[in-house]
């Protein structure tokens, strides 16, 4: 097995000790196509068979600008909505469940 299949379970609280925060919304993740006409493809995670979304979420505890913002992908057969309420336009503070990090 590869180095970039390899896939960690981890809890939220060990990964993001104050939480993250969503911002903007849930996309899909698609794949590159140099055609710009050509209908966008969803990308499928390999292990699950499941449907990726992608979106942008800071790490409040990151004090790195660089490194505070991160891409997440979320694995799930319909687009993932957040329950929580925003915070400020476009915000929102989020808890994940079954995280799994890879390298």
């Amino acid at each position: 097995m590869a180095l970039k299949d390899l896939r960690f379970n981890v809890a939220f609280n060990e990964a993001f000790e104050k939480g993250l925060v969503l911002v903007g919304e849930i996309e899909p993740d698609t794949e590159y196509n140099q055609n710009r006409n050509a209908p966008a493809r969803q990308k499928v995670d390999p292990v699950t068979g499941l449907r990726q979304w992608k979106a942008t979420a800071t790490n409040p505890a990151e004090t790195n600008p660089k490194k505070s913002s991160i891409q997440v992908i979320f694995l799930a057969d319909v687009a993932p909505v957040p329950s929580t309420p925003e915070v400020l336009p476009g915000m929102r503070s989020i808890v994940l469940e079954n995280v799994t990090l890879q390298p």
